[in-house]
């Protein structure tokens, strides 16, 4: 360990897992949630993502301890994905660049961060360490949420999306 035991700041930051890697991706997308609510003006969302932060940070032990989330918690993310994917079908295009409200942007940014997290528990999983179904199933809704929750943001305040016509797809 490096410095005076003191001043360490988390136990495990000098552990060569990736773990704590996951573990500090759910501590910053809470962090962020955090942001999204302070930012959001519509009482019943805001509660929606105090809840998901909650979770978020139910989900942060979870590879540490050999734990998982429940299947009703991770039933009750898709539902409000399901909710918010019928409410943005009138998109114009399934590709949109990431803008908008500072609500949105900010979503956007916890959609991106998600898609990281799902990405550590791979790694973490190809070191041969057990990860339960509902943790992956959780992060990859999560994402899928943030998705949908941008635009529905966005939609709320009036501003249209910006499609995207990739070159490759």
């Amino acid at each position: 360990m490096h410095g005076n035991l003191e001043y360490l700041s988390y136990p495990f930051l000098y552990e060569h897992k990736n773990i704590v890697d996951f573990e500090l991706l759910t501590d910053e997308i809470a962090s962020y949630l955090a942001l999204a609510m302070s930012v959001c003006e519509d009482e019943t969302l805001k509660k929606e993502l105090q809840k998901i932060a909650t979770l978020v940070y139910h989900l942060n032990p979870c590879i540490r301890k050999d734990s998982r989330l429940e299947v009703y918690e991770v039933a009750w993310l898709f539902s409000r994905y399901t909710h918010y994917e019928e409410q943005t079908t009138d998109r114009p295009t399934l590709f949109v660049l990431p803008a908008g409200t500072t609500l949105a942007s900010v979503l956007h940014i916890l959609r991106c961060k998600s898609k990281q997290l799902v990405r550590v528990l791979h790694h973490i999983y190809e070191n041969k360490i057990e990860i339960d179904d509902s943790i992956f199933d959780f992060t990859n809704v999560l994402a899928n949420y943030f998705f949908v929750v941008a635009i529905h943001a966005n939609k709320l305040e009036g501003v249209s999306e910006i499609p995207f016509s990739s070159r490759v797809y």
